[in-house]
């Protein structure tokens, strides 16, 4: 399991299957949109703090920068407590149903606080050139 003070998973507290499945489930926590939840990169978690909002921490090296101010922490639990604790009007702000105009066509994607664009089958983008590129890659026979 996810130790929250070192940041580390925990082999020895799970079985093989469990081990796997709650890699499987940390990988697919993000904010939902519709019945799809957000992919996480593999060296990233999402935190929800609260039903409707969620942030993406990405560990770089063995540290875990800050979301909003780019300062490090050595692990995930600290990173977690300072961003609540300083940036409380972006660890608060609901993510919001939008929509992009891709070739056209306007799709609905969910927007978080950070900027992420979520697609529909639970593609993470960080711009609207990134997710147009994926829908047209991914998505067409819808475009």
């Amino acid at each position: 399991m996810l130790d929250p003070l070192t940041g580390r998973i925990d082999r020895k507290l799970l079985c093989r299957n469990c081990f796997n499945d709650y890699l499987r489930i940390l990988r697919f926590s993000g904010p939902r949109f519709g019945r799809v939840k957000a992919r996480t990169p593999p060296e990233g978690i999402w935190f929800s703090y609260s039903e409707n909002n969620s942030i993406l921490f990405t560990q770089i090296g063995n540290l875990w920068p800050c979301p909003s101010c780019q300062e490090f922490y050595e692990n995930l639990y600290k990173t977690v407590t300072h961003y609540s604790q300083r940036h409380p009007e972006i660890a608060n702000k609901p993510n919001e149903r939008i929509t992009v105009d891709i070739d056209g066509k306007t799709i609905k994607v969910l927007k978080t606080a950070q900027g992420y664009l979520i697609c529909s089958c639970g593609f993470v983008a960080e711009n609207d050139k990134h997710l147009a590129k994926h829908y047209i890659n991914s998505h067409k026979e819808t475009v």
